[in-house]
């Protein structure tokens, strides 16, 4: 399959001896320094791990791979702490914190996307933190996830603070919905921002001020004729003017050049179907539980 159009830009642990085994697969980091004789630390333990996928979409490998994961810590809004190149244990990562207040960031696959070798002298502040923009160009994975929590929280059974992993893009499948035979050779999506926002923004979907938009062509090397998940993932972006187009042939005949218009924001963690129809094409959110959100449904008809 060739993709035209992109490049893909692909988080402390003090403690007694006896730990160091319980943890060996738990995140870890460098430690602030030694721990003096019979001195105990207050600290928070968090657990970030993506939520099972469920509901009507099919799971993709991609949906939950992590390549990396780093965290960092805010104190009173100014960042304090950097946790890099953390283990990962499945789909979990365990980070024993020695801090009880402030808001923890857990953020998987950003090491391309965040430039962690300078964040720590930063001096950044946790309202810039959540302005961050990053480059974002449509890919062939899910892309990152990003997750917080308030260390201030208690966990209801004393245990690990949970902390869930949402993933930042949105996702394309394929579904045939055809009597007969159909083959789709390639699909194009116009007018997608190249930059998003790392974080949720607080006022809703946004697109960054000055993102360059362009279009994002897939070419199949053999046209598909089966449903297909994960085909395409994107940021989330407010919509202006993005339109699909698809080129299909059904039953032998002539390829079709189908186009429409898709209508509302794309949204973070939700799955968008292209619907192949003999006579028509619809986009529709698969409606996912949990994991990936609900978003808008687009009919598509044909030329």
């Amino acid at each position: 399959m060739e993709l035209k159009g992109f490049v893909f830009k692909k988080g402390l642990m003090i403690g007694s001896v006896a730990l160091l085994s319980q943890m060996f697969m738990a995140c870890s980091s460098d430690s602030n320094g030694p721990q003096s004789p019979g001195e105990e630390i207050a600290s928070r333990v968090v657990t970030a791990r993506w939520v099972a996928f469920d509901g009507g979409g099919q799971a993709v490998e991609s949906d939950s791979e992590i390549f990396d994961m780093q965290a960092c810590l805010f104190e009173d809004g100014v960042l304090t702490k950097v946790y890099r190149g953390l283990s990962v244990s499945g789909d979990e990562c365990t980070l024993q914190v020695d801090r009880t207040e402030g808001n923890l960031y857990m953020l998987a696959n950003t090491s391309a996307l965040v430039d962690w070798d300078h964040l720590q002298d930063s001096g950044m502040t946790e309202e810039e933190w959540l302005k961050t923009v990053v480059a974002l160009p449509d890919s062939k994975s899910a892309g990152y996830a990003v997750g917080s929590v308030a260390l201030e929280t208690y966990a209801d059974n004393g245990g690990a603070l949970p902390l869930n992993l949402k993933r930042g893009m949105t996702r394309l499948d394929l579904k045939f919905n055809v009597a007969g035979t159909a083959s789709l050779s390639s699909l194009t999506l116009s007018g997608i921002a190249r930059s998003a926002y790392l974080f949720p923004q607080s006022e809703g979907v946004k697109t960054p001020e000055g993102a360059l938009r362009a279009d994002t062509t897939l070419v199949f090397d053999e046209p598909l004729s089966q449903d297909a998940s994960g085909v395409l993932y994107l940021g989330e972006q407010e919509n202006q003017g993005i339109q699909v187009e698809v080129v299909v042939s059904f039953d032998g005949e002539s390829p079709r050049r189908l186009r429409k218009l898709i209508e509302g924001d794309l949204k973070r963690n939700t799955i968008y179907t292209v619907t192949i129809r003999k006579d028509d094409i619809d986009i529709v959110t698969r409606p996912v539980l949990d994991e990936w959100e609900q978003g808008s449904d687009t009919e598509l008809v044909p030329l």
